[in-house]
């Protein structure tokens, strides 16, 4: 868990999004750890606790909350990453990571396979379509928070860097392409598509997946 305003923010309207729906299986997909997952975990109801699986998913995850699993070693720009997960989701958190993806289309078809038929879905992206990345990007070419110094200098292939240009209207066609649609839309650390730092996408399933 990152620990700025913006994050905070995020993390805060995650929290009371996750308070508001019944599930039975969560998934943070690119958690990083498993901290998130330990706050929501925290603020459910009691009488629920042992009824609910909380699952962190990513690469490299510290067995911190031995109450949570861990799926380690998972590289989302691989078109399987997803055989390696057995279970299916009825909530699933995607926090910061697509912009960090070759290929994000090929990673929300992942995500499908393994939603359940009433899945609900959270997306996390930069606003690039805020007034600080449209004018960061008419002086240097670059949107707010896209390809640093490090990045445009180097061959090397390293996701720590935003990549993938996150436009609004391109993400909900690939959430359409894959059977995902958009309930509704929030702005975090600002009202409105041209203040908000951070996009907070709420999606669901269009139709029931059997599985």
């Amino acid at each position: 868990m990152r620990k700025d305003k913006n994050a905070t923010l995020t993390y805060e309207k995650v929290l009371e999004l996750t308070q508001n729906k019944e599930f039975k299986r969560i998934i943070d997909v690119g958690c990083g750890n498993t901290k998130l997952l330990k706050k929501i975990k925290n603020k459910k109801n009691e009488s629920f606790q042992n009824e609910i699986i909380y699952t962190g998913a990513g690469f490299d995850i510290p067995k911190t909350h031995n109450d949570i699993e861990i799926i380690k070693n998972l590289d989302f720009n691989k078109d399987n990453w997803a055989t390696n997960i057995e279970n299916h989701y009825d909530f699933i958190l995607i926090l910061d990571v697509i912009e960090h993806l070759e290929n994000p289309f090929s990673f929300l078809r992942q995500i499908k396979t393994i939603a359940s038929k009433e899945c609900k879905v959270l997306i996390s992206i930069p606003n690039i379509q805020s007034y600080r990345s449209r004018i960061k990007f008419m002086f240097t070419g670059r949107p707010s928070s896209f390809f640093p110094k490090e990045f445009l200098f180097s061959s090397t292939r390293n996701f720590d860097y935003h990549i993938w240009l996150p436009a609004l209207e391109l993400i909900k066609y690939f959430l359409r392409c894959n059977d995902f649609k958009l309930d509704k839309l929030h702005h975090i650390y600002g009202r409105n598509i041209f203040t908000s730092h951070t996009l907070l996408l709420e999606t669901s399933l269009k139709q029931y997946i059997i599985k």
